[in-house]
């Protein structure tokens, strides 16, 4: 299977859903994952942890630098 990159943007587009939604299901505050899709602020080890269980998505597919 190819292997696949997402960012928060992709995450929240792929579930139809707000980062401000997709940062309350993880249980993250959404300002900073507005910041961290934004690229102004980076992706937390915690982060991480959270929407990968969030969303089902391996943590080695997830863009953590905000791009």
């Amino acid at each position: 299977m190819e292997k696949y990159k997402v960012n928060v943007k992709a995450m929240a587009a792929n579930l139809d859903i707000s980062i401000g939604e997709l940062a309350e299901k993880a249980g993250i505050n959404a300002n900073h994952l507005y910041d961290v899709s934004a690229g102004r602020s980076k992706m937390t080890a915690d982060d991480l942890i959270k929407l990968s269980a969030a969303t089902g998505v391996p943590m080695e597919n997830i863009v953590v630098d905000g791009s």
